[in-house]
């Protein structure tokens, strides 16, 4: 790794950071990437690391929301729709006014 102004992650600290937020543990991460498990300890111990590791959590959380809210939209719109269609049964009209409460 580069040090100094600017400092910038390398390929396999980059790898690092996607096999953390995929593998359940470091152990796993670390074999994902091909390095040692000390090394991997190593580099989250390294603030420009923390700070890359840290935005792409952000990054993941962020879209994860979005995609919730997008499902919930469509959830609630379909849940509307069978409430207010009075073909449907009527078990399931309840059912779909139930989340408005």
């Amino acid at each position: 790794m580069r040090r100094g102004h600017g400092e910038k992650l390398t390929r396999k600290m980059q790898q690092a950071i996607s096999a953390l937020l995929e593998k359940p543990n470091v152990k796993a991460a670390a074999e994902m990437v091909g390095v040692n498990e000390a090394t991997l300890y190593r580099w989250q111990k390294l603030p420009v690391f923390q700070q890359a590791f840290h935005e792409a959590k952000r990054r993941i959380l962020e879209l994860t929301i979005t995609r919730i809210q997008l499902a919930g939209d469509e959830a609630i719109k379909t849940l509307k729709s069978v409430a207010q269609d009075e073909k449907s049964p009527s078990g399931a009209r309840v059912r779909g006014a139930l989340p408005v409460f």
